[in-house]
């Protein structure tokens, strides 16, 4: 490979690498050089992973539409080179992104594409993750029954693999689709052992996002002292992290927002209120 494409393979692992460890501010500084220099490679393989990579950053940093519009290229690239596993692993991750953007049924449509494709190569892990996605939206979707039964369907696939981290990712879809679907102890004992699954994982944002079922469960149950003790402990990582990392951060504001109202604490209720629309300018 020549000097270009060893450049446009590895800063986008780089953007990755400091996007994952949550060093956004040296990674927003690699991303869109990184790009440059890929679309400068005439090696398409390159130019696919680093659309990929970046993409991700892009999502994590909190820019969708940008994300989108990297996602979408990739999956045309794979398109036009006859890579139908690559297009599978992009449709997931566009399907996501739409889902975040609030687009649920273009999320749902793209996902169900993606679990074809996964089911027709018998790629396991990627069926079973697009699986996961489609129980999301099809929670998103108000359909919290047909979440369930989906959700259910990806347990055999993540346990053949070991992966711990899309088990409790399942447990933490399953807690919503069973909090909407009125089966609180259900939901309850997964987003508990979700959260104890993060916790192990170390993946503190997930925990905060368990820790917000929890907290609507007790205000369901009218078990305030429960529900504040949870809420001001998301407030307080609120404060200090912000909610870079949240997959579902409104909700996350809202459920803090709906605790403190039920208190009648109007200082903290207008403190979360504020934040939040500053956090995610809206």
């Amino acid at each position: 490979a020549d000097d270009l494409s060893i450049q446009a393979l590895i800063l986008p692992m780089q953007v990755a690498i400091l996007t994952t460890s949550g060093d956004l501010q040296s990674a927003a500084g690699l991303a869109e050089q990184a790009l440059e220099i890929a679309n400068q490679s005439s090696d398409t393989n390159i130019v696919v992973k680093a659309l990929t990579n970046l993409a991700l950053y892009y999502q994590a940093f909190g820019n969708i539409t940008r994300s989108v519009q990297l996602m979408q290229q990739q999956v045309e690239i794979n398109q036009q080179q006859g890579n139908r596993l690559g297009e599978a692993v992009g449709l997931i991750n566009l399907g996501y992104c739409y889902l975040t953007l609030g687009q649920f049924e273009t999320g749902h449509t793209l996902l169900k594409r993606a679990l074809q494709a996964a089911r027709s190569l018998g790629a396991r892990s990627f069926e079973a993750y697009a699986l996961l996605n489609l129980g999301l939206a099809e929670w998103r979707l108000g359909q919290p029954e047909i979440a369930c039964q989906t959700l259910q369907l990806s347990l055999p696939m993540l346990e053949s693999l070991g992966d711990q981290r899309g088990q409790a990712a399942r447990l933490f879809y399953l807690g919503l689709a069973n909090e909407k679907a009125g089966d609180r102890t259900a939901a309850a004992a997964q987003y508990e052992t979700a959260r104890a699954a993060f916790k192990q994982l170390d993946a503190p944002t997930q925990m905060v996002e368990t820790q917000a079922g929890l907290a609507r469960l007790a205000l369901q149950r009218n078990d305030l002292p429960q529900a504040e003790q949870y809420a001001s402990e998301i407030n307080a990582y609120l404060d200090q992290h912000g909610p870079q990392g949240l997959e579902l951060p409104m909700l996350v504001y809202l459920t803090c927002a709906r605790v403190f109202q039920a208190l009648g604490d109007a200082q903290r209720l207008q403190h979360i209120l504020v934040d939040g629309r500053k956090e995610l300018q809206v």
